[in-house]
Formats: structure tokens, C-alpha cells, sequence
């Protein structure tokens, strides 16, 4: 085995030097730190960037123990706590017990044999254990979550109260008279309880049911004897999403043309092919950063509920009384690729068929600006920066206090309904896909200690994510090959000039920051100033020492060259983004942070819809702008590359 001391006599070096170049410390030369990596190298000792973190596993390293990963819950519990303690730059260990005590007993003792800071649980022991009783006498902190523990202070998990309401709200709702429900096993807190309560409300309003409890390994055989079972019933009700896949499994099997409607509960942003179900959606995601927030000391030890959260199906205002088509006229892009997809569900809800006119920026903006009378558009997809010159003749006006103005609006996030609707105290358009410019950056070339020890003898001070537009420049003269031939990248960032539009998006950033306004108190124009001027030279001096996206390139072309990893940072629109994290394209996906932009002046864009001042098919028109800016399809909308203006996502 290859020692520190036989790399320092290669390197000729200091142990101590050798120590701080493997552990990543930054009080280390460019050139020692070049030496040791060569000394290392020629001994057959590979310096893993992971490895230099060891020295911090006792301090830095919080336990995650979970029942398994087949449930989906659980594996969003684990992706949400990794993704939470990787930004703190602390490490996960993932241990499962497969709800058996004796293993979980075995994995706490493990855990307890570490100095970990601390251990979030699943337990299926709620009166407490040898194991856990060590853990807290050693100080390791403890939070528990969906199952409560009588000897742990800190739980994260869900109002059972709430939960139980919606669903009897859904049962009424369905008047049924007949369920069968299956719950996970009902030595686990959440689930005794839910049942418990249920079944109370159940036989107040006289609805029988019949109930099972299972877990995920065996709950095919409950959902069989709910398929085989005479009585049918009406609904069936389920407390994890794969105990009601289990469910449509058994009566396919069984050869039933289709499933009771069923009742479960879900993670937030699960989808269903399934028209036949209601999911009753439990933030997960929310509920493992409040449980890393506690183990980490960052809020106090508490009793934590979270509400269930309700997307609401989409209702049709009215359903045309003979087939319907509407032409309606769109951007080029992600937002309407994902649009195409989910139109079915609008379709299937109001009878009403859609034909998408699909075009480029300019031709979309030429398109719409060439229209005034022409009505054979129904439907139209404005960039929000057209909307005050050319709403006029184009689209249709409607009162702010319509009820069905207010509808669309209030599920909305309050900061863009105003600018994306109202010209004149007059609403004539809906926002669609809001939009704002971001700072992304490549996260690990700024760790890197390599990286940032050559940027401080370079330049004097430490590398750092960009608050303004001086270290901006800065940066981007450092991560320049041209300035800096060891730069781990070609360029700092990219910029689009071929185009008027990606011009004044990247400039007027630059220029708010730093004071500027395009208009003085009476509304004149007031770009002749020391701030335009400052800010002109700032803009092409970022100019020089970017990549620069050849004539007739656009913002895609910029997102190209972060994704394949030519360039360390990117000021971009947060709608161009949606792929920088795909596995099948991104050589960088896992590596990225975000931040706002540098002067945190970004600008606000994106889409909005509106009808057609001259459609004769305005309501037909009204109900596809009611669905496409809906609650209903805001989170697949989102998944699938478009952005939502509903909060509901953005929770």
C-alpha cells in the first residue's frame, strides 16, 4: 500500500503538504498540489476527490433508514434528503430494514458504532429500542418520520384528521355504499390511526366496507380477495400508490373490464394514467427537508403535520353542443411539445378537438403582428413583452371581476397575474409558462481545490458563485482558455449576438444593476447617462471573454454548450433549461448549482394566452385557456418541459 510518506520523498514534499492536497485543504501552492497529483500518479495511488472528504464522515454524515425503496414514497423521501445534504456538502448512508425489528435493531447498532451527526427514521419499533436508547445517549440526533415514536421528540408526518376527511369527502361525493380499503400494516402508527378513524366515519354513514392491511411485498393477495370479493365495491381506498396498481393488476388478471374507482393516497407529483382514480397527495418532498432541517439542528425538535395537498380535476365551464376544433397558435418549444401531450385530457373532458399552429420567435411575432381581422386563429400565444403593442384587434377583452377571470387567475403565483393579464385595468390574456433568468453554474469546478487555488493565485482572492457583474468578468476571463490555458473548460460562459432580443435580455441585467433606467420620472427616454455608458462597456467586455453562439443561433444553442460541459456558468431563462439535467444528453447532470443572477436585477418574461378578438369559437377558445393554465395539469405540464404558473408547483 502506497503511503503519505513514500508520495512526499517522490513529490519532494512534506507529509504535511501530502496530507493537505489528499484532504483537499487550500492552503496548498498550484505547483505543490501539481507535484503531489504527479508523485501520486507514478506510485499507483489514485486521488479520488470523494476520499479527500473522509476526515469529515464522523462530523458530516447523517444515517437514513428506510422500510424498503419499492414504495414510491420512500424513494422521493430518499432523492429529496441526498439531494438536501449534498448542497450542505454532507454525506448519506441509506440503510433498509424491510420492516423486520431485528433488522433494524442490527442497523441502528451499526449506526451507533459511527459518530454520525445524526439519523432519520422509519421505524417499524414505536415503543423504542436498545439501539435507538444508545444513539441518544451517544448525542446522535434523531427525527422520525410518517411512523411516531413515543421516545423521539423530533417527527415529521401527516394530518391523519385531514387525510381522513378528503377521503370521505371523495366517498360522498361518489354516494357509495360499499369499499373496501387496504392499509399498510397496522402496527405503524399512521396507518392504525387512518383506519381507525375511517372506519368510525364509515359506519356513521352506514357504508359497509371491508378492510385489509398489507405491506408492499405482499400486497397482491389483498387486492386478489378485493377482486374475487362478490359484493362489488363501490370504491376501493388505499394508503400507498403501488397497493392500488396492485389493485388494477388483480382485476385485469381476474378479467374485469375495470377497477372500482379507487381512492389512494400518493406522493406530490405522481402521476396515473388511470382516469379512474383520485389521488389524495402527501408532500413527501416538503416532509424530508423538514426532517433534515431538524437533524441537522437548523429548526427545533417538534411534532411536524402536513396537510394533504389537492390538485382539482378539471370541470368544463360548458360542453359545446356539437363537435368542436379550435386552431390555436403557439411557440415553438418545450412548453407546446408538452402541451401536445397532455391535449387528450382536454379533449376527453369537453368534446372539444385542438389543432396547433406551431412557430419559431419571429415568425410567431410576425404572425401575430400581420393578423388584426384575420379569425382563423381561436387561440393565440403571445410573449408577454408583445402584449401591451399588439393586444389591439387581436385579443379579446374580458373584466377582471368575470368569475371566470378570478377562476383562472386565483390558483396563480400573485406576482405575474397583473403583469401577464391586465392592459388598461382590462384583462386580455392569461399567464402560461412565466419566466426568469437564472445563474447556473457548474458546482463542481467551483469546489475544486485545484480549480480554486489557481483562481487565488491568479487573481488574489476566492473563487466564488458571482454576486455582480465585476466578478462576473472576472470569472469569465479565469475559465477563458484563451486568457487561462489551464482552464478546466473552454469558456466561462456563452452569449448570443446574432439576435436583437438576446442582445437587450443580456444587456438590460447588466444595466439595471448597476442603476440604470430607459425612463426618467416624466417617461422620457434616459439611456445617454454615465450607467448606459458603464454599462455598454461592462456588456462587451463580457462579450469578448465568452463563447460567442454563431449568427442565427439562439439560447438553445447556449444551453448546448453548459450541458456538454464547454462552459462554467449561464445566465439563462429558466423555460430553456428543462434538459440540463437529462441523463440521455447532459454530461454535467448532478454537477449543477443555481443562484440568482449576478446584480440580482433579472428580467421577468415568458407566455401568455389569449382569445382571438375575432374567433368565432370564444368559448370553446375560453375553455382550452381554463385547462391549459389549470392546476389540473400544472405539475405534469412542468415535468414534461413547460412551467406553470400555479403555486401549487412552485410549494
Amino acid at each position: 500500500m502506497v503511503t503519505i510518506k513514500e508520495i512526499a520523498r517522490r513529490a519532494g514534499v512534506s507529509h504535511g503538504t501530502v496530507s493537505n492536497v489528499l484532504n483537499g485543504r487550500g492552503n496548498v501552492s498550484m505547483k505543490k498540489i501539481l507535484l503531489v497529483e504527479q508523485a501520486a500518479r507514478e506510485l499507483g495511488y489514485s486521488i479520488d476527490e470523494r476520499s479527500k472528504q473522509l476526515h469529515l464522515e464522523f462530523e458530516r454524515s447523517i444515517a437514513v433508514v428506510l422500510p424498503q425503496l419499492r414504495d414510491a414514497r420512500y424513494g422521493v423521501i430518499y432523492s429529496t434528503i441526498l439531494q438536501y445534504l449534498q448542497e450542505l456538502d454532507y454525506r448519506c448512508s441509506l440503510y433498509l430494514t424491510n420492516d423486520i425489528p431485528s433488522q433494524e435493531e442490527s442497523i441502528l447498532g451499526e449506526i451507533a458504532g459511527r459518530r454520525l451527526q445524526g439519523v432519520i427514521l422509519i421505524t417499524c419499533q414505536p415503543a423504542g429500542s436498545e439501539a435507538r436508547e444508545l444513539l441518544r445517549k451517544s448525542h446522535v440526533s434523531i427525527v422520525t418520520m410518517e411512523r411516531e415514536a413515543a421516545d423521539v421528540p423530533g417527527y415529521v408526518g401527516f394530518d391523519v384528521a385531514a387525510v381522513r376527511e378528503r377521503v370521505v369527502s371523495e366517498i360522498q361525493a361518489r354516494q357509495c355504499r360499499h369499499v373496501s380499503i387496504i392499509t399498510g400494516l397496522l402496527n405503524h402508527s399512521f396507518e392504525s390511526v387512518f383506519l381507525s378513524q375511517l372506519e368510525a366515519e364509515l359506519q356513521s354513514m352506514n357504508v359497509y366496507y371491508h378492510s385489509y392491511q398489507t405491506d408492499s411485498a405482499t400486497a397482491s393477495g389483498p387486492a386478489f380477495s378485493v377482486a374475487a370479493d362478490p359484493t362489488e365495491s363501490d370504491a376501493v381506498i388505499t394508503t400507498s400508490l403501488s397497493f392500488a396498481g396492485k389493485v388494477a393488476d388483480a382485476y385485469a388478471f381476474c378479467g374485469k373490464a375495470t377497477p372500482p374507482h379507487t381512492i389512494t393516497l400518493s406522493p406530490m407529483g405522481s402521476l396515473s394514467e388511470r382516469s379512474d382514480i383520485t389521488q389524495i397527495e402527501l408532500n413527501w418532498k416538503r416532509a424530508a427537508k423538514l426532517a433534515c432541517m431538524m437533524v441537522l439542528g437548523e429548526t427545533e425538535p417538534a411534532h411536524c403535520l402536513l396537510p394533504p395537498q389537492t390538485r382539482p380535476a378539471f370541470m368544463p365551464a360548458a360542453v359545446p353542443a356539437k363537435k368542436t376544433e379550435i386552431n390555436v397558435l403557439m411557440l415553438e418549444g418545450p412548453e407546446t411539445r408538452a402541451m401536445m401531450k397532455l391535449v387528450p385530457d382536454f379533449t376527453r373532458s369537453t368534446g372539444i378537438s385542438v389543432r396547433f399552429m406551431v412557430y419559431p420567435y419571429d415568425e410567431l411575432h410576425e404572425t401575430i403582428r400581420s393578423m388584426e381581422s384575420f379569425g382563423f386563429f381561436d387561440v393565440i400565444r403571445m410573449d408577454v413583452a408583445w402584449l401591451e403593442s399588439l393586444y389591439s384587434g387581436r385579443l379579446a377583452a374580458f373584466d377582471p371581476a368575470d368569475p371566470v377571470v378570478t377562476d383562472i387567475l386565483s390558483p396563480m403565483l400573485e406576482a405575474v397575474r397583473e403583469p401577464f393579464s391586465l392592459v388598461n385595468n382590462t384583462v386580455r390574456s392569461f399567464p402560461f409558462t412565466p419566466n426568469l433568468q437564472l445563474q447556473f453554474y457548474r458546482r463542481d469546478l467551483f469546489e475544486d481545490s485545484k480549480v480554486r487555488r489557481s483562481y487565488y493565485e491568479l487573481n488574489r482572492s476566492n473563487l466564488a458563485v458571482p454576486t455582480n457583474y465585476g466578478e462576473y468578468r472576472n470569472l469569465l476571463r479565469f475559465f477563458s482558455r484563451i486568457e487561462n490555458p489551464s482552464s478546466p473548460v473552454e469558456y466561462g460562459a456563452s452569449v448570443v449576438s446574432g439576435n436583437n432580443v438576446a442582445i437587450v435580455c443580456e444587456f438590460m441585467p447588466i444595466f439595471s444593476s448597476m442603476g440604470g433606467r430607459l425612463f426618467d420620472e416624466e417617461g422620457r427616454p434616459c439611456i445617454d447617462t454615465p450607467q448606459a455608458a458603464e454599462s455598454l462597456k461592462m456588456y462587451l467586455d463580457i462579450h469578448r471573454n465568452s463563447y460567442q453562439v454563431p449568427s442565427g443561433g439562439w439560447w438553445r444553442a447556449s444551453v448546448d454548450s453548459f450541458t456538454h460541459g464547454d462552459t462554467a456558468m449561464m445566465n439563462m431563462f429558466i423555460n430553456h433549461v428543462s434538459g440540463i439535467t437529462d441523463l440521455r444528453k447532459s454530461r454535467i447532470a448532478g454537477r449543477i448549482g443555481f443562484s440568482a443572477i449576478p446584480g440580482g436585477k433579472p428580467l421577468l418574461g415568458g407566455g401568455v394566452l389569449g382569445v382571438a378578438e375575432h374567433s368565432a369559437k370564444k368559448e370553446a377558445a375560453m375553455e382550452f385557456i381554463r385547462w391549459a393554465c389549470s392546476d389540473h395539469i400544472s405539475i405534469p405540464f412542468t415535468l414534461l418541459g413547460g412551467i406553470s404558473p400555479c403555486k401549487s408547483v412552485y410549494q
